[in-house]
């Protein structure tokens, strides 16, 4: 056996590969051969049940913590992961449900999930994510956790936990600004608050200060089912700060994400800031950014005013016609400010009592500094998409997935993808 760590969580978005039909072309389907799966009732105590492989309960070892590059639990013993996710609406089951999930999951052989989009508060699909830690679709406030929602994520936690199953949380995914949460800042910067606060979540002190308010209210609630809170329960083995997010991803089409006045505002308030504790003075500035006898410091611009923009695109042959040193200046200036994030978050969960490994985000962009910034925390996790679904998620007329074999890619599809993104001397998930 390998003593290398390589942790591999499948998101299995698909059984299979389906072509799309071309628009207004019904598939004559007479011909194709039934495919039925077993049902995991059926395999229950059959060679197909892997349950036997389990350690039940999860978090009989002790806490996860990282050695090297690898993930140990406190008694020593090195923890190797495989499972899946638990969407959305999934997490927050009745009992029954709950139990059969957890009975799913468990006969799969998975020792790992991780809970994922626990705090959906707009449709975004069409019957997937219909609750979230904050009650239904489109709540008053995200500010206050629903009793009801909070009892039945415990439950789920608790089925897991006592058949062997791990937990992976991810807290932050899907959240919006909602009008009760008193948004300081007008409705355009209001609407500017993009999905599980991508962007805007990592410089602006009033999100920062709701993801405080919300990881305190869901880590340290005591679960009535495990008699512990999640800070005080070692099934609990890893954390990300926030999904799919990066600053070195807005401006990756050419389009800046930081779209209001509002915000872009406050960024740019805080770029000249940076400007200033780097370089002194606006004259010093004037002077660093200048090459081929001209400055890239605008008449519109001044560092006193606080309004020295963001260029929208930096890097490409399309970026603003600046120097070059405004542009390594911008990119320093955004890594900067993920960094602060990431450590101030990390920190807070530390100093919360937050006992495990934690992560800043799992992008899928291939940035080396944003690879950078995750490597200063415990672990890296990345993500990875072949063929994703289009239309919808779930199996519905019109849904299509594009067929495309992987092992005709020059780059490896997946196994490159993420091969590539693995740092050295890091415990490397891939969720």
């Amino acid at each position: 056996m390998y003593s290398r760590l390589f942790v591999l969580i499948m998101i299995c978005l698909s059984a299979g590969l389906i072509a799309q039909a071309p628009t207004g072309v019904v598939l004559n389907t007479d011909q194709w051969i039934p495919f039925p799966l077993t049902s995991y009732e059926e395999i229950k105590g059959t060679a197909l049940d892997m349950s036997w492989l389990l350690e039940a309960p999860a978090g009989k070892h002790g806490f996860l913590t990282v050695c090297g590059d690898q993930f140990v639990f406190n008694d020593g013993t090195e923890g190797r992961f495989w499972g899946g996710n638990i969407f959305g609406e999934a997490n927050f089951g009745d009992r029954e449900e709950a139990e059969r999930l957890a009975d799913i999951m468990a006969r799969s052989g998975a020792n790992l999930v991780r809970m994922h989009h626990l705090d959906v508060v707009k449709p975004w699909t069409d019957k997937v994510v219909q609750r979230s830690f904050f009650g239904g679709q489109m709540p008053a406030t995200t500010r206050s956790i629903d009793p009801q929602m909070l009892d039945r994520f415990h439950y789920m936690f608790y089925c897991l936990k006592q058949r062997g199953i791990y937990i992976f949380l991810s807290h932050q995914s899907s959240r919006f600004v909602m009008k009760g949460d008193g948004f300081p800042g007008d409705d355009a910067g209001l609407e500017d608050v993009g999905q599980g606060f991508k962007g805007e979540g990592m410089f602006d002190p009033y999100l920062i200060e709701l993801q405080k308010e919300y990881l305190t209210a869901i880590l340290s609630a005591r679960n009535p089912y495990t008699g512990l809170s999640m800070l005080d329960d070692p099934a609990l083995v890893m954390t990300e700060i926030t999904n799919e997010n990066s600053m070195f991803w807005i401006q990756a089409d050419g389009t800046f994400g930081i779209n209001s006045l509002h915000y872009q505002k406050m960024l740019q308030s805080q770029f000249s800031r940076w400007l200033l504790k780097h370089y002194g003075d606006e004259t010093a500035v004037r002077k660093a950014w200048t090459q081929s006898g001209r400055t890239s410091l605008f008449e519109d611009e001044s560092i006193s005013d606080g309004n020295v923009k963001i260029p929208q695109v930096y890097i490409s042959a399309t970026a603003w016609p600046v120097s070059d040193q405004r542009k390594m200046d911008t990119f320093h200036f955004l890594y900067d400010l993920q960094d602060d994030y990431y450590q101030q978050m990390n920190q807070f969960l530390k100093g919360l009592g937050l006992k495990i490994p934690v992560t800043g985000s799992n992008h899928w962009c291939d940035d080396l500094a944003d690879l950078h910034l995750n490597a200063k925390l415990d672990y890296v996790d990345r993500h990875s998409y072949w063929t994703h679904p289009h239309n919808e998620y779930n199996y519905i007329a019109g849904q299509g997935i594009m067929s495309e074999a992987m092992v005709k890619s020059p780059t490896g599809g997946n196994i490159g993808e993420n091969a590539r993104r693995r740092v050295f001397g890091k415990p490397y998930t891939v969720s």
